[in-house]
């Protein structure tokens, strides 16, 4: 009997020990994504040419979508059809709003849509939380540049769908060094703007109430802090479906 106690609970200690290394692992992994990200911001700032190829062969279409935005949008284009439109993305990951107006007239304007949809801000959000002394600034321009966005879109003769930003989920231990959870007030305060932009030839797809209903953004719908599940992409191309056939475009 003792014997099998013991040996009992050499296999927990090593179920334990296994169990942190891959802990540890996955928390190196996660920071070595994160500073990739980062310096690949540092040293290409500006994106205006990222999609130039892919623009200029672009077929002609009767009815195109763009949607516009940052690694949210981008991963969104595996899942993402509207039945009788040709759907156009244009997300770059790690992208600010402030990165998105240096290419808004070329990814989107130029390619004269029908529909535009904006999945924006999260990452001004985030940077925001981090740093009190520039918060306030950061979220009102995020709020301008979206207005821009939106403005710039209706006057090109497009309906626009802007995408309220969905709360990150809860952060593991590792992303605690360079986090706030202000960020999810951040978040409902541009959330709040975005809404109160619906109007003729607006139609707000309210994201963060789909899927993170007043909370952290659920397991089911995640794939990180950040970042959408299929099961979310599933979820709000439902919905656009729903937008895109209502619309007068």
């Amino acid at each position: 009997m003792r014997v099998r106690f013991r040996l009992m609970g050499t296999a927990l200690l090593i179920l334990i020990a296994v169990s942190g290394i891959a802990a540890a692992l996955l928390a190196m992994a996660g920071a070595r994504h994160y500073f990739l990200d980062r310096s690949r911001l540092r040293l290409h700032p500006d994106n205006s040419e990222f999609y130039a190829a892919q623009n200029r062969a672009l077929p002609v279409a009767a009815r195109r979508i763009v949607v516009f935005g940052d690694s949210r949008a981008a991963q969104w284009a595996d899942v993402l059809q509207v039945p009788g439109a040709q759907v156009v993305n244009r997300g770059i990951s790690g992208e600010t709003t402030a990165q998105m107006a240096l290419r808004f007239e070329r990814d989107v304007i130029a390619l004269k849509p029908q529909i535009v949809v904006i999945q924006a801000g999260i990452n001004d959000l985030v940077a925001a939380s981090v740093l009190p002394d520039d918060e306030r600034t950061a979220v009102e321009a995020v709020k301008a540049r979206l207005d821009r966005f939106m403005t710039a879109s209706r006057a090109a003769g497009a309906t626009v769908v802007p995408m309220t930003v969905v709360r990150p989920a809860a952060p593991p231990l590792w992303r605690r060094l360079v986090w706030s959870d202000r960020v999810f007030d951040l978040a409902d305060e541009v959330n709040s703007h975005i809404r109160g932009l619906a109007g003729p030839g607006i139609f707000v797809l309210d994201a963060d109430a789909l899927l993170s209903g007043g909370g952290p953004l659920p397991p089911r719908y995640s794939t990180d802090t950040l970042h959408l599940s299929a099961t979310a992409h599933e979820a709000l191309s439902r919905e656009l479906q729903k937008i895109a056939a209502a619309g007068p475009n």
